[in-house]
């Protein structure tokens, strides 16, 4: 367990998106010239090919302002989208906390934006709660976990990663992040494969936790796959691919699904709101 650890930011997606579409917005406000507005939006997604929470927000932002005629609309865009995160958010967490009752055992093994919403609405309620995590170098994820979370009502176990089959024992459910997901993979950080698996051997549920705006195409799952983290003079991926062979449900803003009706269920999503996009938001 020793050695340099890779400090990762688990809200990345979420936080470089928002960042990101504050400053497309206060460029083209600056400036007032459309060519800005996408030039910027164009180098925003040059520097950032790994994140569909980016790509899937622009699209929103974007929405009817094809000409410098319709810019007018930019301001009611950003209100809406900066709106619709913020429900994304809580919805997720509403969803999540039903899938946990009073005295379970969560295994955890990464945190993420999603999940990090699901436990911090527990802990606001007082719910009664444990995780059992591990310390899987170089990410110093149990480490992070317990640091954030243990508390009076929130007991967290940490083990050695190694143990991970040992730490799912007594849970009631397993918890896990995605980065992205394509059809019915997803992209998770490394060993979650392998957790999936022997969860399902204990006949511990697992549920992947992922916001619609983490759909993906096959251009943006590649590129992070490419990813990686170098440690002691070696590269090594900072993400695999994992199927929903283990899966049991997926948890995300619109509900709790089968992982195989995902796609079709965040396309409907998407549709939704882009009939009703911005004005229902306002």
């Amino acid at each position: 367990m020793g050695g340099k650890s890779v400090n990762i930011d688990y809200k990345s997606f979420e936080l470089k998106t928002k960042a990101g579409i504050d400053y497309l917005y206060s460029s083209y406000i600056n400036s007032l010239q459309y060519e800005k507005l996408h030039a910027v939006s164009t180098a925003l997604l040059d520097n950032n090919s790994h994140n569909p929470f980016l790509k899937n927000s622009l699209k929103l932002f974007f929405f009817k302002i094809d000409s410098e005629e319709k810019i007018n609309n930019i301001k009611k865009n950003k209100l809406a989208l900066d709106k619709i995160h913020h429900l994304s958010s809580k919805e997720i967490s509403e969803f999540g906390v039903k899938k946990i009752k009073k005295g379970s055992c969560i295994f955890i093994p990464y945190l993420s934006y999603e999940i990090d919403s699901i436990l911090n609405t527990l802990k606001k309620r007082n719910r009664k709660f444990s995780i059992n995590t591990i310390e899987h170098r170089p990410f110093k994820s149990g480490e992070i976990i317990k640091d954030k979370f243990q508390c009076e009502n929130i007991r967290v176990n940490v083990f050695h990663d190694l143990f991970f089959s040992y730490a799912l024992k007594n849970c009631d459910l397993c918890m896990i992040p995605a980065m992205a997901y394509i059809n019915e993979e997803y992209v998770v950080y490394p060993g979650t494969e392998a957790i999936s698996v022997s969860a399902k051997k204990r006949h511990v549920p697992v549920y992947v936790c992922a916001s619609a705006f983490k759909s993906a195409d096959k251009i943006t799952i590649e590129s992070l796959l490419q990813q990686r983290i170098i440690k002691d003079k070696g590269e090594h991926p900072k993400y695999e691919i994992m199927t929903n062979e283990n899966i049991h449900g997926v948890i995300t803003e619109t509900g709790i699904y089968p992982s195989d009706h995902i796609t079709e269920e965040h396309e409907r999503f998407f549709q939704k709101l882009f009939k009703s996009f911005p004005d229902k938001f306002l």
